[in-house]
């Protein structure tokens, strides 16, 4: 059976749908709030604050293995797909205008996060483990810092393990070369 492009771009968004939720579900215990209502308020921050971390990934393994064209074309197929699908499961009840709102401020702060994110420089820094330029560090930080105790090393810990560890599932090299074939972007760029 013959893959096509846009079963490679749904099998990205899934991916990146998956280890978010994945996560975001492992750290909920350690939000720690006292209220219900905040920590579920709390988690949705966190749940978005994965899925720009993941989808920064997939930019980066793209610029990497495709080249910047490509890597702009696959993120303008995978961004929205991503935001649409989370904005209509975790609010599906919340009006169409709210909605649209949350969408905007989703993409809004998707971009926020890849100007964050591009100034690491690593994933995981072994000499430095909290060096700021540590992709996985700086994630930590901004999950931890929507959490009750953000110094909380071992929640800050159980974010680098677990989002390291889905990221390795991912197989983000060979999500993004299935996508390759069908984006427009100059092959030389």
């Amino acid at each position: 059976m013959r893959h096509t492009k846009s079963d490679a771009i749904a099998e990205i968004g899934r991916s990146v749908l998956s280890a978010a939720y994945d996560c975001a579900t492992e750290i909920k215990p350690g939000i720690g709030f006292l209220t219900k209502e905040e920590n579920e308020a709390r988690w949705s921050i966190i749940l978005f604050e994965f899925f720009y971390f993941y989808l920064h990934m997939m930019n980066r393994q793209a610029f990497a293995s495709l080249g910047n064209a490509k890597r702009i074309d696959l993120q303008e197929l995978v961004g929205p797909l991503v935001a649409e699908c989370t904005i209509e499961t975790v609010f599906a009840h919340w009006p169409d205008e709210l909605k649209e709102g949350i969408k905007a401020e989703f993409f809004d702060n998707l971009n926020k996060a890849e100007f964050e994110y591009e100034k690491c420089d690593c994933l995981l820094n072994h000499e430095e483990p909290f060096s700021q330029k540590s992709l996985l560090i700086k994630l930590a930080q901004n999950i931890t810092n929507q959490c009750a105790n953000p110094t909380d090393k071992e929640l800050i810990w159980k974010v680098v393990e677990t989002s390291f560890k889905r990221l390795n599932q991912m197989d983000m090299t060979r999500l993004v070369m299935a996508a390759k074939e069908g984006l427009s972007g100059s092959a030389n760029n």
